[in-house]
């Protein structure tokens, strides 16, 4: 069915408001498959994205469905614009959105291969089992196959009845190079005053930034030296700061939202990266660390944690909710040789070569080829 040329044609389904990330990845597949982008009518309003020029990007995009419409009047928009297309394969991001539903029904009924792009995973939510089991039903039905972007993705796909002959492993890639792109030399961090944390994402609840201040108040009232930048924005962020500055918490810095083109400099003025959520689907911040050539210091709720964070390698593993050990880790980072230290930042660069675009472009038609000859 899906051939390594232009004469293929992919029809991606997402609920994402496309931003730089989505325009590297659908770039690079486009530029080796015929790609056409359907947005569904969800807006992540904390994000706010924008691919920016798009009349040069090899790919289409259409956003033309709309909120506010009776089930029938959905699915002959989705039934219309999927009869015009005329997609070899669809790609559905997600599996719990109406116009997914509907994609779903009408590639069932056109016989047309319709494939799970899976980034959740069974521990991401406290799962209810009344939910699991229709769930389950409706995704061996109307999907062929799973792309499971790690892991805990696949083993979450497993429970949802998927054999693994069923299920291709693709990855959750950035764009590395630009992360990557700075000159900035390692061998010389002994000599930055401060030496920084960094923490990046939007600023709410299920990002556990208080336990994140909390064992980082402890680690300065020991006598910890670094300092700890947050770079994001969100609906608790007045909370947070008042938080910070009722408890007199030293040495944390507010960067606000950085933009795309300026993350990477926000990256390479920090020595180490740390991710306290209480959940995160993947967390793609810890790739744009790792390629930024920062060691990680990863929550056990991340989805990357099995792929990205190697024990004692690049980084360490921390459960969110004990936060004495967090505090440990903050003094063990900065009491690392620095021999040490580089030694784990070379590592963050190689462990992420294996997830860049390329690979993932490589995963996916490799994928489709497997899960609908």
């Amino acid at each position: 069915m899906i051939n390594s040329n232009k004469s293929s044609h992919i029809t991606l389904i997402t609920p994402s408001n496309l931003g730089p990330y989505h325009r590297a990845r659908y770039s690079a597949l486009g530029a080796k498959l015929k790609l056409t982008i359907v947005k569904t009518p969800i807006k992540e309003f904390h994000r706010p994205w924008s691919m920016g020029d798009t009349q040069n990007i090899p790919f289409d995009v259409i956003d033309q469905l709309e909120h506010g419409h009776s089930l029938a009047a959905t699915w002959r928009m989705i039934k219309d614009l999927f009869t015009k297309l005329k997609p070899d394969v669809i790609i559905c991001i997600g599996y719990n959105k109406k116009f997914i539903w509907l994609t779903s029904l009408w590639a069932r009924l056109t016989n047309t291969p319709c494939l799970l792009y899976l980034v959740s995973w069974g521990n991401e939510y406290n799962r209810q089992k009344w939910k699991e089991f229709p769930k389950r039903i409706y995704c061996n039905l109307m999907f062929t196959g799973v792309l499971a972007t790690g892991q805990n993705a696949k083993d979450y796909a497993q429970t949802l009845g998927f054999s693994d002959s069923k299920i291709h492993l693709i990855g959750n890639p950035i764009d590395n190079d630009h992360f990557a792109s700075s000159n900035k030399s390692h061998n010389s961090i002994a000599s930055q005053n401060p030496r920084r944390f960094i923490t990046v994402g939007r600023l709410h609840h299920p990002k556990n930034l208080i336990g994140l201040f909390n064992a980082f108040a402890t680690y300065k009232a020991n006598g910890g030296t670094w300092a700890l930048d947050i770079a994001g924005s969100g609906p608790d962020s007045d909370e947070l700061i008042a938080y910070v500055a009722e408890n007199q918490i030293p040495d944390i810095s507010w960067l606000g939202w950085v933009s795309y083109d300026d993350l990477p400099s926000a990256y390479h003025q920090a020595d180490c990266f740390v991710i306290s959520s209480f959940r995160d689907t993947w967390g793609l911040v810890i790739n744009e660390a790792m390629a930024a050539g920062l060691p990680v210091l990863v929550s056990t709720q991340c989805g990357c944690l099995p792929e990205l964070c190697h024990e004692g390698i690049n980084g360490f593993r921390f459960n969110p909710y004990d936060i004495p050990y967090l505090t440990e880790l903050f003094h063990k980072i900065e009491n690392m040789s620095l021999s040490k230290y580089n030694a784990m930042c070379l590592e963050s660069k190689r462990i992420i070569k294996n997830y860049d675009l390329d690979c993932w472009v490589d995963a996916m038609t490799t994928g489709t080829k497997k899960l609908c000859p």
